[in-house]
Parts: C-alpha cells; sequence; structure tokens
C-alpha cells in the first residue's frame, strides 16, 4: 500500500471539494487525470486530478480560455476502464482491468501558483478542458502522438506502452485510497500527456495518434 503524506490528503480534499461543486450543479463523474512532473507532484506520490462532464468537450467544439494566464495543450493517452482496480492489484490485474485507450486532448493552464506543489492538487492539476477520441482495444506502445496547432505540426513523441501506463495506474490508486476513493469501471482516467504546446486565442489544435485517430479544439 502506498504511503500518502497528510499533505497531500488534505490538497486532495479540497480538490474533492470543487468536484463536489460540479456535480451538485448536474455534472456527472468521468474519471480522472494523473500528472508525472515535479510540480504535479507533492512529496514524492503521482499527481492526481478528477474529471467531470462540466470539462469535456466534443472534437471540434470551443474552448473559452477568458481568465487563463498560460495556456497548454497536451496529446495524451487515455484509458477506459472494463473494470475497477482494486488497491493492491498487480500489473497483469490492471491491463485485464483496461477496455480501452484513446487519444485526448487536453487543455491546461500552467501559470505559477504560490504554495506549489499543493496548490497544483487542490485546484486540480492545471485541468480546464479536454476532449476524448474514439476507443480502441488495441495498447498504445510504440504509437507516435502529434500536436498541430493552426495546421502545423509543434511536436510529436512516442506515447508509453501499457505496462508502464498499469505502473501509472496503480500508483494512482494507492493516492485515491487515502482519500477513499477509487478507479472504478466506466472511468477515463488521463495517463499524463505525450507531448505538449503553448496556446492562445485564435488557435486551432489538433492532437492526433496513429491508430488512435485524432481531434480538435478552437481555442476562443
Amino acid at each position: 500500500m502506498s504511503l500518502v503524506s497528510l499533505e497531500l490528503v488534505r490538497a486532495l480534499r479540497k480538490q474533492l471539494e470543487l468536484r463536489e461543486t460540479f456535480l451538485r450543479t448536474g455534472a456527472r463523474r468521468v474519471g480522472w487525470k494523473l500528472g508525472l512532473s515535479d510540480r504535479d507532484r507533492l512529496d514524492g506520490a503521482i499527481g492526481v486530478g478528477h474529471l467531470t462532464t462540466a470539462t469535456c468537450l466534443s472534437s471540434g467544439e470551443s474552448y473559452a480560455a477568458e481568465g487563463a494566464r498560460e495556456l497548454s495543450a497536451d496529446a495524451e493517452i487515455t484509458v477506459e476502464l472494463a473494470s475497477d482496480i482494486e488497491l493492491g492489484d498487480d500489473i497483469s490485474a490492471i491491463r485485464d482491468a483496461i477496455g480501452g485507450y484513446s487519444i485526448a486532448l487536453e487543455i491546461c493552464d500552467i501559470a505559477p501558483l504560490e504554495n506549489e506543489p499543493y496548490a497544483v492538487i487542490a485546484t486540480n492539476d492545471f485541468h480546464r478542458a479536454v476532449a476524448f477520441g474514439e476507443t480502441s482495444k488495441s495498447p498504445p506502445t510504440g504509437v507516435r502522438a502529434e500536436l498541430s496547432v493552426n495546421g502545423h505540426l509543434r511536436q510529436g513523441g512516442i506515447a508509453p506502452g501499457d505496462r508502464e501506463i498499469c505502473g501509472r495506474l496503480r500508483a494512482a490508486a494507492g493516492v485515491l485510497a487515502a482519500v477513499d476513493e477509487r478507479l472504478l469501471a466506466g472511468d477515463r482516467i488521463i495517463t499524463s500527456g505525450v507531448v505538449s504546446t503553448p496556446i492562445q486565442p485564435g488557435d486551432d489544435v489538433t492532437a492526433r495518434a496513429e491508430s488512435l485517430g485524432s481531434i480538435q479544439l478552437q481555442i476562443t
């Protein structure tokens, strides 16, 4: 079982209060997002943020960037769970729990915050919006993901393999257990970005990955 610090527990509980606000106004649970950078990690633990329908968009829609300070677009690999992941599950059990994979395009505001990384987790790990592609059964091992802005390729990189993804999910299960949360069947989980690039209002952003298709958002 993962050891989770009291400070991380406090940050996660603060974040989940924000999720409850969305749920009380009609949003529905979607899942979680994971963060691996030093800014996401509090006391060494993997970063975890929540996802609800309040911030989900469809490909081709617009994201209104009003109030944003430092926008970033991330091309990411998402898993969709076919069954629950239990605390302590090994890599094989976690792999069996995954029902499919998809490309995601996430919009983040990565402007510096006072009292990082506590504030990063408490305010939901930079998340502002996300659009998901179609689900595929094929693991993304060796798949190249790309980000284009206004029709021009900005960034490209190789997606993590399914074993690495399962390791991240195992770590996230340990973090969430500390606040009585779980990775449940039906959850969509962003497993951290493959590539990212700065964006601004007026940009047209596309994320694509071999075998997983593409998605596009306009920033207004």
